[in-house]
């Protein structure tokens, strides 16, 4: 497959996390963690973006992890109930090592991520 394909899945996860940070700052918790649980496609940038997202939806934070569980639950239980796909993935993701290959697209969300955290902690302290 070539490589354009999966430099697209990072750009798409891109929008979808910075979306999901602009609906928590528009006070939105629901459809910030709509589009936090579809931003879940590589969960490394997911966690970089999590702490950004707390402080963004800190007012109505209980409304926001519901709506996260019930989104993820919903988006990923169907692939865990049809046939025997859920055990195949717990049993290959148990077996193998902890250490994935990264590259140089995988960087392009955090990144993002991370020049808007820079940029929210600068206007904070200054």
């Amino acid at each position: 497959m070539p490589a354009y394909v999966y430099v697209n899945a990072h750009v798409l996860q891109a929008i979808l996390l910075v979306d999901a940070l602009y609906f928590g700052v528009a006070e939105k918790p629901w459809l910030s963690a709509l589009l936090f649980a579809f931003g879940l496609l590589d969960p490394r940038a997911a966690l970089v973006t999590l702490p950004l997202l707390v402080w963004y939806n800190r007012k109505e934070i209980l409304q926001f992890a519901m709506a996260t569980f019930t989104f993820v639950l919903a988006t990923n239980l169907p692939f865990f109930l049809y046939y025997n796909i859920g055990l195949t993935f717990l049993h290959t993701e148990m077996n193998s090592s902890i250490i994935s290959q990264s590259y140089a697209y995988d960087w392009i969300p955090i990144y993002g991520v991370i020049a808007l955290t820079v940029t929210e902690i600068v206007t904070i302290i200054f």
